[in-house]
């Protein structure tokens, strides 16, 4: 049963309430003021009941969007992959790096 069910039958229970105290009719006046302060609390535990309905229904749109456990290993297996290939390539790179640093000398060297 959803939340804002439940807070509309505990307002229609409050409602019932209030009529049957209203007319069993002991001492109105604070019978009037009880019924009021109840139905008050459940006006706002109404409200409370829709706005956490309406978080839920957000935090469960944004799950939606998130990845699984399955496609965040996938990821996690390619970040890995690409973390090898940098290392190689930084290996590979590292003599393209001397020659480059050679030349320069030499080029320096003959100015």
């Amino acid at each position: 049963m959803e939340i804002g069910s439940l807070a509309q039958i505990g307002s229609l229970a409050i409602a019932a309430l209030a009529v049957v105290i209203s007319v069993l009719g002991s001492s109105r006046k604070g019978w009037e003021e009880r019924i009021k302060a109840v139905a008050e609390a459940a006006a706002e535990a109404n409200d409370q009941a829709g706005a956490l309905a309406d978080r839920v229904t957000r935090l469960e749109r944004d799950m939606e969007h998130l990845p699984d456990n399955e496609t965040a290993h996938r990821m996690e297996m390619a970040i890995v992959r690409l973390e090898g290939r940098l290392e190689t390539m930084d290996e590979r790179l590292k003599p393209v790096a001397s020659i480059a640093t050679r030349m320069q000398e030499i080029l320096m060297e003959k100015n």
